[in-house]
């Protein structure tokens, strides 16, 4: 009985003469008295709070990535949206809409190159992406390179008869190239399908 409560009145005193006498007598263990707390006790070790955008400790996915790249370009801010793309291709790159994706934000910041390089990749990867093709017959059309845009639209006319736009971004290349007969005939067309510029370069070239 003397032993049990001298065990409980010596609880943390370890260090102490009277624990180390106690202990040599009745054979107790100093470590019987310690304060520490046992192992599994152990307050756990801090964690980062920084997570990404997807969430604690995970990197987003190539889905997220998309979907933030989006929500970017629709404000306007094409450079941070490239880079949710180039992150999203580095995660899938035989996905023709990232590359896609990305050479439109580049089209958008004025780097043809970077763009046309992304566009050929999308046709590469899908030989029928239709907007791809009108995108890149763009590009040519900034460039005055008549005979690319022209097979650039010739392109999405074969893909897709109903790409309004693409008659008259056609015209527009066959007048830069000289042919102002096939050039009045797609302005034509695209006056048919209700394209106002079309109608007006009709009457343009009929002067």
């Amino acid at each position: 009985m003397l032993g049990a409560v001298f065990f409980v009145l010596c609880a943390g005193c370890a260090g102490s003469i009277a624990g180390v006498f106690f202990a040599q007598k009745h054979g107790v263990s100093l470590s019987t008295f310690s304060s520490a707390p046992p192992e599994d006790d152990a307050v756990p070790a801090a964690t980062s709070s920084r997570g990404s955008s997807a969430g604690e400790g995970r990197a987003a996915s190539a889905g997220e990535l998309v979907e933030e790249g989006r929500a970017l370009s629709g404000q306007g801010r094409f450079e941070e949206a490239e880079s949710r793309f180039s992150a999203a291709i580095a995660q899938s790159p035989d996905d023709p809409e990232l590359w896609f994706l990305r050479g439109k934000a580049r089209y958008e910041q004025d780097d043809l190159a970077g763009a046309e390089e992304d566009l050929l990749r999308t046709v590469s990867l899908d030989a029928g992406y239709v907007a791809a093709h009108h995108k890149l017959g763009q590009i040519h059309r900034q460039r005055r390179d008549t005979e690319a845009c022209i097979d650039a639209f010739t392109t999405v006319l074969r893909l897709d008869a109903a790409a309004d736009t693409a008659w008259l971004h056609r015209a527009v290349c066959y007048e830069q190239h000289g042919d102002l007969r096939k050039a009045r005939g797609g302005a034509q067309e695209a006056c048919h399908r209700g394209l106002e510029e079309g109608c007006n370069m009709v009457a343009r070239l009929d002067r």
